[in-house]
């Protein structure tokens, strides 16, 4: 594992952990059809964890964060940024071209 993957699994995990915190009472903000938010921290945990798929676990994630209004801690907010900074990127969405330096 490089220096960057293991920094970036370190952050990940590090938000994940403060998200995990706020699963009771997220479910209300979802929008209909979408998985819960314990389902989804779980399935990022498993992107960035299990199958080392950081960047899906990071778009999975901002995503997440853009749709239940959460909390992040300072830390947890500049770790997130890190990974962004460190991807170039926000999601692969059209509206977030923007934010794409690759």
């Amino acid at each position: 594992m490089t220096k960057d993957f293991k920094f970036i699994e370190e952050n990940l995990t590090f938000i994940i952990r403060e998200l995990q915190l706020q699963c009771s009472g997220s479910e209300t903000w979802l929008p209909d059809g979408m998985m819960s938010y314990a389902e989804q921290v779980a399935q990022i945990e498993g992107f960035a964890c299990d199958a080392g798929e950081y960047g899906i676990a990071y778009e999975s994630m901002v995503s997440l964060i853009e749709a239940v209004p959460v909390k992040l801690s300072g830390k947890a907010a500049i770790k997130l940024l890190e990974i962004g900074l460190l991807f170039g990127f926000k999601t692969e969405l059209k509206e977030d071209g923007d934010f794409d330096r690759r």
